[in-house]
């Protein structure tokens, strides 16, 4: 059965609101994409700002006591422990990111309309 413009301009309210919502979860999904990204970057700095910080303890240590067991030293502990936490967020937010730009079986990308 052809729906006339009559229909048509009775309906309009919902067709627009459909297409809204369809748009409104591709804009969503997409900003999720940005914030992965951002993130994924701001967590590698970090981790690159704690490397070089575990770089300048470690030749403090061996230039104060080259004896000195570094391992046994807190805050190149407490650098060590933020770095497996960094890099777990890390692998957190590329696999996300991985997820939602390759997902398994599915066509990338869906149109509205």
């Amino acid at each position: 059965m052809e729906k006339g413009l009559r229909h048509t301009m009775c309906n309009l309210g919902d067709i627009f609101v459909d297409k809204l919502e369809c748009m409104w979860g591709s804009a969503k999904e997409s900003t999720r994409g940005i914030k992965l990204t951002y993130n994924i970057r701001q967590l590698k700095n970090k981790k690159k700002d704690a490397e070089i910080k575990i770089c300048k303890r470690v030749l403090e240590i061996r230039e104060k006591d080259p004896g000195h067991e570094i391992f046994k030293d807190e805050e190149l502990s407490a650098l060590f422990i933020e770095i497996a936490s960094i890099n777990y967020d890390l692998d957190t937010n590329i696999k996300e990111r991985d997820e939602r730009l390759y997902p398994a079986g599915e066509v990338v990308g869906t149109q509205c309309a």
